[in-house]
């Protein structure tokens, strides 16, 4: 549903599935460039929720999946 949503909203997305851990994934997505990463584990899936982090400068946020194609135009 969350791609699907980043599909529609025009935003440019890479899929990663892995039974690394977060750091692991989190180091490859910090060389690999991109802005803003989208972690969605048990506890989102759970709370209807994904959590945006800004590689830049490391803030995240939790976002309702319902809000996420509007929040992430705020990105832009």
């Amino acid at each position: 549903k969350v791609l699907e949503i980043l599909r529609k909203a025009k935003t440019p997305a890479i899929q990663a599935i892995a039974k690394d851990r977060l750091a692991v994934q989190m180091a490859q997505a910090e060389k690999s460039g991109v802005p803003y990463v989208m972690i969605l584990g048990q506890r989102e899936a759970i709370d209807g929720t994904v959590i945006v982090r800004n590689m830049e400068t490391r803030s995240q946020e939790s976002i309702k999946v319902e809000d996420l194609a509007r929040y992430i135009k705020t990105l832009k």
